[in-house]
C-alpha cells in the first residue's frame, strides 16, 4: 500500500547559522538527487573500507552498523550533519541527542578514508543503558540490536516536540489504502524524523470474532522486517523417454526445500531440454512408486515423508 509523504517538519530550534536545515536533505532524497554522495565518493579512494573494532562478542553489532552505514541515504544525512540541527533534547524517551551525536561521529569515522578501524564501544555503553540486555561481553541477535538502534537514533532526532494524543481509528469498511493512510498520518503526527523517512513502514492486521465474524483491520509501524532465509536442497531425478531411444539420464536439482514441483520441472527442463508440459512427476522409493507429484505440491509437503533415498523420476 502506498504511504503518503511525510508531514513537514515540526517547529524546532536549530542553529541555522551553524549548522545545515533537513530540508534541502529531504528534498535531495525525494528528488534521488547524488550530489551528497558524488561529493563523499570524491575524497578518497579508502573511503567506506573502515571496519569496526570487534572485542569480545561485538560482532553482532558492528553487523548491524556496517548495514546503517551503508544505507546511502542515511550515510549522507550524517555525514552533512543534517543531526545536530535536529537534536531533540527534550524528549523524555530519547538520550537528550546522545545516541544521534555519536552515531553521526561513528559514520564520519567510518567514511573518513583516515582509518583502517574504528571503535563503537561508546555507542555500545549508550545502547546498554537503554536496554540492561545488553550490558557485558554476551552475544547477542544483530536484528535486536539493529531496531533498537534505529529507535533511539529516531527518539533523539525526533521532529515533533509535543506528541499529541491520536484518537483509536475504526476502518468501518472503508477501502485499505484508505484506512492505513489515516494509520500514517496519525503516526506521523508523534514520529517524524530520518529514520522515519527512511526506515518505517505499516504491517496491515486483520482480526475476526469468533462469534459475529465482524472483520477489523489494522495498520502498526515497523522499521525492521524479518524474513526466512530460503533453505536449499539437492534433488535427485530420472529423466526416462518413453517414446525415444534414449537411455535414463540422472540429473541433481538444487533448489528451495520448499519449492514447487513445478518449480522443479522448470529447472530440470532447462537441463535436459524438456518441455515442462511434455513431464509427469513421480516420486521412487526403493524401486517403487510411492507417490504421483502434482505441479503445486511442495517438495516439503505434510503429505509426504521423504529420506535420502527418495528420487524424482
Amino acid at each position: 500500500i502506498p504511504l503518503p509523504p511525510p508531514l513537514p517538519p515540526s517547529s524546532l530550534d536549530r542553529q541555522t547559522e551553524k549548522y545545515p536545515t533537513s530540508s534541502a536533505f529531504t528534498s535531495s532524497i525525494q528528488q534521488k538527487d547524488t550530489t551528497l554522495t558524488s561529493t563523499v565518493s570524491s575524497l578518497s579512494s579508502t573511503i567506506g573500507f573502515t571496519g569496526i573494532y570487534n572485542p569480545a562478542n561485538s560482532c553482532f553489532m558492528n553487523a548491524a552498523i556496517q548495514c546503517l552505514s551503508n544505507t546511502r541515504e542515511l550515510r549522507d544525512y550524517f555525514l552533512q550533519s543534517y543531526h545536530l540541527s535536529e537534536l531533540n533534547r527534550t524528549n523524555p524517551l530519547g538520550m537528550k541527542g546522545a545516541i544521534a551525536e555519536e552515531f553521526g561521529d561513528l559514520i564520519k569515522n567510518l567514511w573518513s578514508g583516515k582509518y583502517n578501524w574504528t571503535n563503537a564501544q561508546k555507542l555500545r555503553n549508550y545502547a546498554a543503558k537503554r536496554h540492561q540486555e545488553f550490558v557485558g561481553n554476551g552475544q547477542h541477535d544483530a536484528q535486536e540490536l539493529l531496531t533498537i538502534l534505529l529507535d533511539a537514533v529516531h527518539e533523539d532526532l525526533n521532529r515533533v516536540i509535543t506528541k499529541p494524543q491520536v484518537p483509536p481509528i475504526e476502518d468501518q469498511g472503508r477501502p485499505d489504502h484508505v484506512v492505513a493512510d489515516e494509520y500514517w498520518r496519525g503516526y506521523l503526527r508523534r514520529n517524524d524524523s530520518i529514520i522515519v523517512q527512511l526506515f518505517t513502514g505499516q504491517f496491515k492486521s486483520k482480526t475476526k470474532c469468533p462469534q459475529c465474524h465482524k472483520e477489523s483491520v489494522t495498520f502498526d509501524p515497523f522499521t525492521t522486517l524479518s524474513v526466512p532465509l530460503p533453505k536449499r536442497t539437492a534433488v535427485d531425478t530420472i529423466v526416462t523417454y518413453r517414446n525415444e531411444q534414449k537411455p535414463p539420464i540422472k540429473y541433481r536439482i538444487v533448489m528451495s526445500a520448499d519449492g514447487l514441483i513445478s518449480e522443479l520441472k522448470r529447472n530440470l527442463s532447462n537441463k535436459c531440454g524438456l518441455p515442462t508440459n511434455k513431464m509427469i512427476a513421480y516420486r521412487i522409493r526403493n524401486n517403487r512408486v510411492v507417490d504421483h507429484l502434482k505441479d503445486d505440491d511442495r517438495l516439503t509437503s505434510t503429505g509426504y515423508s521423504w529420506n535420502n533415498n527418495d528420487i524424482i523420476y
